[in-house]
């Protein structure tokens, strides 16, 4: 017998006054519901109700146990919207990972109004340039760029960074401008392992997209110290414009290959699969998203 129910069936009884009414009340047939009260007043070994031919009223036993059953029912009900409530609200800490670059460049930007909009919540933000198993190391999720392999972890696209070749005066003064895939190659190339293309840079050619294969003295696995490097006047660099942005307007950095880059690479939030994503992730997806939006920091130039 499932207790919660005969409760629920027996209260409802006692409300509508007879069995008929209560059934149609909660959608049940009437033999249903006598079988369910019957069943109760066995259980407990009372009966509940005096019945006649022309009506049906609660015994002494069955007055006190409609108002224990209401005390009994109204707090399951307050448990179960108290729970619902904390379950469904972004609480507890959240643990994420993303590049050491966009942790520095974007998500300090956010973070101030993202917990200011969820005051129950904690971030926990290891910026790491390497890719985590998010389920071996307790993360909830991870933002990382560029194509995605397979894998059993769902991928949420937050949107589009725009990526360019950049290099500093001195070293395009000494080594010349690339003009195209040809003098691409013979260059060197700073390779960031951080991002998905890696030593392969997306070029545009003849209205198609092809991987170069790029090579140089220096790899590192640090949009940083690609930046830096780059900046020193050790080769040509693959980063998002936005990481590069401050550098080009002062000339630090100078844009090669202008129009020849597939500049769209796309940014995603990482989670384990689960059926029921936890408030506190879906909380903080949403809000980058709409922050990105809002303050185009992906997307242009």
């Amino acid at each position: 017998m499932d207790i919660f129910k005969s409760m629920r069936v027996f209260t409802e009884v006692a409300k509508q006054g007879g069995f008929a009414p209560a059934a149609r009340s909660m959608g049940l047939s009437t033999s249903s519901v006598s079988r369910q009260v019957i069943e109760l007043e066995e259980w407990l070994r009372v009966a509940l109700f005096r019945r006649t031919t022309r009506k049906l009223s609660l015994t002494e036993e069955g007055v006190y146990y409609l108002n224990e059953c209401q005390n009994v029912l109204n707090d399951v009900e307050h448990i179960h919207n108290t729970a619902n409530e904390a379950l469904t609200r972004p609480t507890g800490t959240l643990r994420l990972t993303a590049p050491v670059f966009f942790a520095k460049e974007c998500l300090h930007n956010l973070i101030p109004d993202f917990l200011n909009s969820f005051p129950d919540l904690k971030l926990e933000i290891s910026a790491l340039d390497r890719f985590v198993d998010l389920v071996d190391e307790g993360f909830d999720l991870a933002l990382r760029i560029g194509e995605l392999p397979d894998s059993t972890l769902v991928a949420r696209h937050l949107g589009d960074i725009h990526l360019v070749i950049v290099a500093s005066p001195d070293y395009l003064k000494l080594k010349g401008d690339p003009g195209g895939l040809v003098e691409l190659k013979a260059h060197n190339c700073i390779v960031d392992t951080i991002a998905s293309f890696n030593n392969r840079w997306p070029i545009r050619s003849s209205n198609s997209i092809k991987n170069v294969t790029v090579s140089g003295n220096v790899t590192v696995n640090n949009g940083e110290i690609a930046r830096n490097l780059a900046m020193g006047g050790m080769g040509l660099a693959l980063l998002p414009h936005f990481f590069v942005r401050n550098q080009l307007i002062n000339g630090e950095l100078v844009e090669v290959l202008k129009d020849q880059v597939d500049s769209k690479a796309g940014i995603y939030a990482i989670y384990p699969q689960n059926r029921h994503l936890a408030p506190k992730v879906r909380a903080f997806i949403d809000y980058v998203v709409d922050y990105f939006d809002q303050h185009n920091q992906l997307h242009g130039r």
